[in-house]
């Protein structure tokens, strides 16, 4: 008899599902469980109560809530999703008095640690993790930041200087800051933002310091959390190592030309790589096991880092929230193989999807502690 054959799965998800979304919903069929999907995004944009998405379910029939299809909660987690969020917490905590225990992955103390990038940074830091130069730049308590950003950009060098938010995705509101040799401009500057779904590049030129420091308060105004302000690394490789369990699958990440950011919303590619070099590995396994408990209360979890020109490894960021688990490239092969109308996902090449069901399998499974 299938072990899982009363099991049942509540997928939430919001904006564009990730590519794999199918597969794993036919795979998890397969097995018998049965499955539950719901807009996240409903809620989040007043479409429905979040009383209405409480009353769409019997919570005795549901076992397991997988929150990795909710693309963007990044982005707009302290506008909404986090009060979306908290409320979801606080009812199942309910439901736990009343003996019906719900699993949630990643566990709410992991959406927590994850998507607050100062706080995990500073954590692995004092760990001294290989990670970028990064500064924490406080919301100004009056308006007005104290730190020299010009100061800054002088140590970094001509490379530059990257500014992000401390909880943000996708590259929204990121900026690139550089010194250009111009008669009449000093510094260059390249902004990133999402707005309705649509990916945008501004760039602009600023005459000289004055204005530099006059654009980065302006920034920090608009963003009004912390800031992370980092060195701006010329490399050779920027490497994502998405880990289902502990089973490590690899991608390299490409710029599109004059974008100067490795992100397929803004042009980049995804490239599979089969055998990633030893290194690559060692160094991610290694940030892995250093990483705390909290971190790791998920199914799927993923390490990126840049490769120097000098061939050492640097951590960029960590995502646990809404990551993509399988890139499109990894997918490929399921969409190509003669078996891919069945999505018969166990009778395929498992040397090149075998991270697709391992994450099945441990959603099948995986009870948080």
């Amino acid at each position: 008899m299938n072990k899982f054959s009363n099991y049942s799965v509540l997928i939430l998800r919001t904006e564009r599902t990730h590519d794999d979304l199918e597969l794993v919903v036919s795979e998890l069929k397969i097995r018998g469980i049965q499955v539950f999907i719901f807009n996240v995004q409903l809620v989040a944009e007043g479409g429905l109560s979040f009383t209405d998405f409480i009353n769409s379910y019997i919570w005795e029939e549901i076992d397991i809530i997988d929150v990795r299809y909710c693309r963007g909660i990044a982005r707009n987690w302290l506008s909404t999703y986090k009060r979306i969020f908290d409320e979801l917490q606080d009812f199942l905590q309910i439901q736990e008095t009343r003996g019906n225990v719900i699993t949630v992955t990643p566990s709410f103390a992991t959406l927590h640690w994850v998507l607050y990038k100062a706080g995990y940074i500073k954590e692995l830091q004092e760990q001294k993790i290989s990670m970028i130069p990064t500064m924490i730049i406080p919301p100004p308590p009056d308006g007005h930041s104290e730190f020299d950003i010009v100061d800054y950009l002088n140590q970094a060098g001509s490379e530059g200087i990257v500014l992000k938010p401390a909880v943000g995705s996708g590259a929204n509101k990121l900026e690139f800051i550089r010194k250009v040799i111009d008669s009449e401009y000093q510094y260059q500057v390249k902004s990133y933002y999402l707005d309705n779904h649509q990916e945008k590049q501004i760039v602009n030129f600023i005459k000289n310091y004055r204005e530099l420091n006059s654009h980065f308060q302006d920034y920090c105004n608009q963003i009004n959390i912390p800031i992370l302000v980092q060195h701006f690394e010329k490399i050779t490789s920027e490497i994502s190592m998405v880990f289902v369990g502990e089973i490590p699958h690899c991608i390299e990440r490409t710029t599109a030309p004059n974008m100067g950011i490795a992100h397929e919303r803004f042009g980049g590619e995804n490239i599979l790589i089969i055998n990633p070099p030893n290194k690559w590995l060692t160094f991610a396994q290694e940030v892995y096991q250093a990483l705390p408990e909290v971190a790791k209360k998920t199914i799927s979890l993923r390490i990126d880092m840049f490769e120097r020109l000098d061939g050492k490894l640097v951590l960029s960021e960590i995502e646990g929230a809404s990551h993509r688990t399988f890139f499109p490239e990894v997918l490929q092969f399921c969409k190509e193989h003669p078996l891919a109308e069945k999505r018969r996902i166990e009778q395929l090449d498992l040397n090149k999807i075998r991270a697709l069901k391992k994450y099945v399998e441990l959603l099948c499974s995986f009870k948080l502690s």
